[in-house]
């Protein structure tokens, strides 16, 4: 996702709007940003109503949203509803031309920040495996008392 909000030039409008309060675009950009805008708010607008109702498809077989398969997988849906919306911004104002670099700032993010995704996986394994250790630990010694 980074990759796509970099190569995109979204991410360099929306912080010199956090850090300025306005920013100067652009007719395309501008146009791009209200647009790209709409896109994001009919996703939002679509996983949400998805979620809502008694039969909603995104809900587990009790009728809830929190134990569900899709509650494990929301951050992953809200980024890619981010990378989504960044590469519409980038299409329509003229950031990236075609689509083989549309797919370039997709893997950009990854080339960027490969060594960091590295220390997560290993620092993950390192979690699961004090848990799986302590948990036993704990489990024997209540065991055996």
């Amino acid at each position: 996702m980074a990759g796509a909000m970099e190569r995109s030039g979204l991410s360099a409008i929306v912080r010199e709007l956090w850090k300025k309060g306005r920013v100067s675009l652009t007719y395309r950009q501008r146009r791009a940003c209200w647009m790209s805008g709409i896109f994001l708010l009919c996703v939002v607008t679509g996983t949400i109503l998805l979620m809502l109702g008694p039969n909603a498809i995104l809900l587990n077989v009790t009728g809830h949203i929190y134990p569900s398969p899709f509650w494990f997988g929301i951050v992953l849906s809200l980024f890619m509803e981010l990378m989504a919306t960044a590469l519409v911004y980038a299409a329509l104002s003229f950031h990236l031309r075609g689509w083989q670099e549309c797919l370039s700032g997709l893997y950009w993010g990854i080339q960027r920040h490969a060594a960091w995704l590295l220390v997560a996986i290993l620092f993950s394994h390192l979690y699961h495996t004090l848990c799986y250790v302590l948990e036993n630990v704990t489990m024997g010694a209540l065991l055996y008392e």
